[in-house]
């Protein structure tokens, strides 16, 4: 005999609540004519249909060349208007290097930055830092620092060159990430800002899921 099996999810305005990643410390009770979730839980339920639908994301790209000096390391600012920016994560005028996490949870940080062309074996280097406004410290979340880091190709190109690194990094409110270079070319570098895709120094934060 074959018999169908059906699973009764509670419905709120038309909404299965039964697919959205709802956390609240007290399970809702449902009671015949009374609502079916306090106001603090539909307030939960908003932000969650919010964040589902528009993901917290900013991405900016350079349009002017950037001087980064020898044997320093240094932060990428990003002073320009941002091709995306839907939760006020970048500031195009104040610290324009920090992008701030808003809804704490894990995000997709992805840098990159394009240098003028070069003919150096000397070390070059992209990496993300965290700030973690909670001990007010900064810490390497991906790639390596200075000197330290790992270098297994010249920059002996005829084109520009590009250097990146992607990683997901566990933020809470007010926290930020940062793209730094790192070269020991003798003199300062130029970053590239061609104006065509995968010609401009660039980045990019996107919230991925809550933490």
């Amino acid at each position: 005999s074959s018999r169908r099996r059906h699973t009764r999810y509670p419905l709120v305005t038309g909404v299965q609540t039964c697919a959205l990643p709802i956390s609240w410390s007290t399970v809702p009770t449902f009671t015949a004519g009374a609502p079916a979730l306090t106001a603090a839980q539909m307030n939960i339920l908003g932000n969650d249909l919010k964040l589902a639908g528009d993901r917290p994301s900013v991405f900016a790209a350079r349009t002017a060349a950037q001087s980064i000096a020898t044997g320093t390391d240094q932060i990428i600012t990003f002073p320009v208007t941002e091709v995306l920016n839907n939760d006020a994560m970048h500031s195009s005028s104040v610290n324009t290097g920090q992008f701030k996490c808003v809804p704490p949870g894990y995000y997709l940080v992805a840098g990159a930055v394009s240098f003028t062309p070069v003919s150096s074996s000397n070390p070059f280097t992209v990496y993300v830092q965290k700030y973690t406004s909670a001990s007010s410290t900064l810490a390497v979340v991906a790639g390596s620092a200075g000197s330290a880091a790992p270098h297994n190709s010249t920059m002996n190109q005829l084109a520009f060159v590009v250097r990146s690194n992607t990683c997901i990094v566990k933020l809470a409110v007010d926290d930020y990430v940062a793209l730094y270079a790192y070269h020991e070319h003798g003199s300062s570098l130029n970053t590239y800002e061609g104006g065509a895709k995968g010609q401009s120094t660039t980045m990019l934060v996107q919230w991925v899921a809550p933490s």
